[in-house]
């Protein structure tokens, strides 16, 4: 056996993380991408984020591999800041730094399952939402799963907005600036919604329900497993692949 790698997944809202210490991602057979073996293992969903974290000069250091793009970047740190203190590898603080693509971010304690709503503008025929821009249209394609053929053919992406949401009966989808659906609910989607629809329970394309209380969202994670990897220069994955 040439490498074993320990990691824990979580999800918020149905958006997956895969939590490793970084040092464990550091290096591994000749020729193994560890870092996407990791991320797609090796027959996994492209919505998974994997996150590599260590403690530096009193910070927590962090950064978000993900192939379908990183979103609610905020939720996902408040969320790595939660795991690790809930396993005790975390001291409990009033404040954390996180560290996260060059930038520092300041999460304090009391806020790490809750994040205020972004601001919310109008800007042409569309909204900026933090520093989103969405399109919000109405559709009467059924908003399920099951008619995710039809969706894929007749909906799509605006292309010049951040995000293009889709709502029907009290459910939205959102696709990317790629066109690509984000099943998962967005923090700047949410704040959206909630803004011209106060009185409307959100719910998202994967049937997640969003809670919004005294302008804050809600995003409680729920554990799914601890996983050991083992890696092995004999096996054909060098990469792994994902599912689409």
């Amino acid at each position: 056996m040439n490498k074993v790698i320990d990691s824990y997944d979580v999800h918020v809202h149905g958006q997956l993380m895969r939590i490793v210490q970084t040092d464990q991602l550091d290096y591994g057979p000749e020729g193994f991408d560890v870092r996407q073996l990791m991320a797609r293992e090796p027959r996994g969903s492209k919505y998974v984020n994997l996150m590599g974290y260590h403690m530096e000069g009193g910070a927590l250091h962090t950064y978000i591999d993900s192939f379908a793009g990183v979103h609610n970047q905020q939720v996902l740190l408040k969320t790595l800041v939660s795991t690790l203190v809930d396993r005790g590898r975390l001291p409990e603080r009033e404040t954390y730094s996180v560290i996260c693509d060059g930038r520092t971010f300041n999460l304090k304690s009391r806020e790490l399952a809750s994040t205020p709503l972004a601001e919310v503008a109008e800007a042409g025929k569309s909204f900026r939402s933090g520093d989103k821009t969405i399109a919000l249209l109405e559709t009467d394609v059924a908003l399920e799963i099951d008619h995710l053929a039809e969706i894929k053919e007749t909906l799509g992406s605006e292309g010049q907005h951040d995000y293009t949401v889709y709502i029907n009966r009290g459910r939205h989808l959102v696709f990317d600036a790629g066109g690509d659906i984000v099943a998962h609910p967005v923090h700047e989607v949410i704040s959206l919604l909630h803004s011209v629809r106060p009185d409307t329970v959100v719910t998202a394309f994967n049937g997640a329900v969003v809670e919004v209380d005294e302008g804050m969202y809600h995003h409680p994670y729920f554990f799914i497993a601890n996983s050991q990897f083992y890696i092995d220069e004999t096996d054909i994955y060098t990469r792994g692949f994902i599912i689409k």
